[in-house]
């Protein structure tokens, strides 16, 4: 072919293919008109769920409802169902909204409400599953709702009840506390009741929040905001803590402060353990703050009450100092207390107010009394510990911190913390994990595969000393530890009872999350 006629030819397929471009870009197909209703592989849709709300990402507060509104269509000739969810992103744990709603066929469009009341602050996905027969579609919704957590905050000081005499030094007021968004507030008051709504709370301070844990302290010189002094009184510590998100609400600190002119006489009987430890006597002029109970024997128990009006009383056992996560153990339910009684005794023969017989292990001794108020009032915690043992001088060992539970990654340092004793100085502890809650080798577990080995061991061989001791390991995460919920376990060995464990499981598990979803 002559160049002519070659140079020709290529301007005209340059032209050609412009003009295709031109076309596709307008948003037609390069493909071949085809008839649609011929080509086999063109179904008509029977089976759809969309998600209308929420359509973009969204904060609420903790105990907020949110509206989940959706669309499904059914034309397959079945009974579709349609579920509707969320999943948490930090523990992976699913909620249900809605489920089983039935649709025969067309369409249906509904308002399911997911009510966040008690779940942890966080990252949700919401999404919904529509099934007929063997047909399953799942849609996710186009924004994930995030639970704003509700800012963490406790007191610590005082560290019992307290009594303050105007004209004396200051009362120091402490608290630990911290806010995942750093907009938290808080507002320390006085009440003479446990219904801090009705008007008659005095407040003594108002603060901030921040993101990062901390610790703060007011020093209280027995006025209120305005500058006045509290009349004389027996006054609830209290704590009305909120965000930019949640609604403000209060929080006890548990313990009361009374408020004298000039020195007082006596401090009078409060909420809380007396006994034990017992009182010095000719005999044992310098009585042990912690409390030996063996097994088949009683302990009395002695506190006090002194409340204006009836109170049911709880006395508890906990093998932490945190009484809320959980683990704590009752050994007197509701024992009706009758007003201005000023203190009680309970003989304990070791067992549980529900049956059953306490675990061997080391207690904190608590009690609760309830007036008729939505809150149960914490009095003062027993001054000593008490070793709950089979046999003299049985070591003992109580984990006590994880306290709550913690969503961590590779890399991410846990603190485990524990107390134990060990009156012969030969025991040995290991401390491990594991992916159920069952201690290894189990007997009493039905499930077999609770008692394989434990994932990890992270302390072993160590020693207890004599008297009660507490002790820390700071675990890192590995990166080969998958996503998943663990428990800590710690054991003490006691090398002279036939090679006997006593053993502990920590208060709350820890989380390692799915770092792809």
């Amino acid at each position: 072919m002559p160049d002519s006629d070659k140079g020709g030819t290529r301007m005209r397929i340059a032209v050609l293919l412009t003009a295709v471009c031109a076309w596709m870009l307008s948003g037609a197909s390069c493909r071949p008109l085809l008839d649609n209703t011929s080509d086999p592989a063109a179904k008509p849709t029977t089976l759809t769920l969309l998600i209308q709300s929420p359509p973009s990402n969204a904060t609420v507060a903790q105990g907020a409802s949110v509206p989940i509104t959706w669309t499904a269509y059914n034309a397959t000739g079945q009974t579709a169902t349609i579920d509707v969810y969320v999943e948490a992103r930090t523990d992976l744990a699913r909620t249900t909204v809605a489920d089983d709603i039935s649709l025969t066929a067309g369409s249906l469009t509904q308002t399911s409400y997911w009510d966040t009341t008690g779940l942890p602050g966080g990252e949700y996905v919401v999404y919904a599953v529509i099934t007929a027969g063997a047909d399953t579609q799942t849609q996710t919704a186009g924004g994930r709702i995030t639970i704003d957590e509700f800012p963490a905050f406790e007191f610590t000081e005082p560290a019992e009840n307290a009594t303050y005499t105007h004209g004396s030094d200051a009362l120091k007021i402490s608290w630990s506390a911290s806010d995942p968004e750093g907009t938290g507030t808080l507002t320390l008051g006085l009440d003479s009741d446990l219904d801090h709504e009705n008007g008659n709370e005095l407040f003594i301070y108002e603060g901030t929040i921040t993101s990062d844990e901390s610790d703060s302290s007011f020093d209280w010189d027995g006025q209120d905001l305005l500058g006045e002094d509290l009349a004389p009184g027996v006054y609830n510590l209290f704590a009305l803590i909120g965000d930019a998100v949640n609604p403000e609400r209060p929080v006890q600190a548990g313990r009361q402060i009374t408020v004298v002119e000039g020195a007082p006489d006596e401090t009078p009987v409060t909420l809380g353990i007396l006994e034990p430890p017992y009182p010095a006597t000719p005999e044992n002029p310098e009585p042990p703050k912690d409390h030996e109970f063996l097994a088949g024997t009683t302990m009395t128990i002695k506190y006090g009450v002194n409340k204006k009006v009836d109170a049911l009383i709880d006395l508890k056992i906990d093998t932490d100092d945190v009484h809320t996560n959980g683990n704590e153990l009752t050994i007197q339910a509701q024992w009706l207390v009758p007003a201005d009684t000023e203190t009680e005794t309970f003989t304990w023969d070791g067992s549980l107010a529900s049956g059953g017989i306490v675990p061997d292990g080391i207690y904190r001794l608590f009690i609760m009394a309830n007036t008729g108020s939505a809150t149960p009032e914490y009095g003062d915690d027993g001054e000593g510990l008490i070793y709950r043992r089979s046999y003299e001088k049985q070591p003992l060992i109580a984990l006590e911190k994880p306290a709550q539970m913690t969503t961590l990654q590779a890399g991410q340092t846990l603190l485990i913390k524990w107390r134990c004793v060990d009156d012969e100085e030969t025991a040995t502890i290991r401390i491990t994990i594991d992916d159920d809650p069952h201690p290894t080798g189990d007997p009493d577990d039905p499930d077999p595969a609770d008692t394989l080995p434990e994932i990890d061991t992270l302390v072993t061989d160590r020693a207890c000393s004599s008297v009660e001791v507490e002790k820390t390991y700071m675990y890192q995460v590995p990166a080969s530890l998958g996503p998943g919920v663990y428990y800590v376990f710690a054991y003490i060995r006691d090398p002279e009872a036939a090679g006997q464990e006593h053993y502990s499981v920590a208060p709350a598990p820890f989380v390692i999350r799915d770092p792809t979803r």
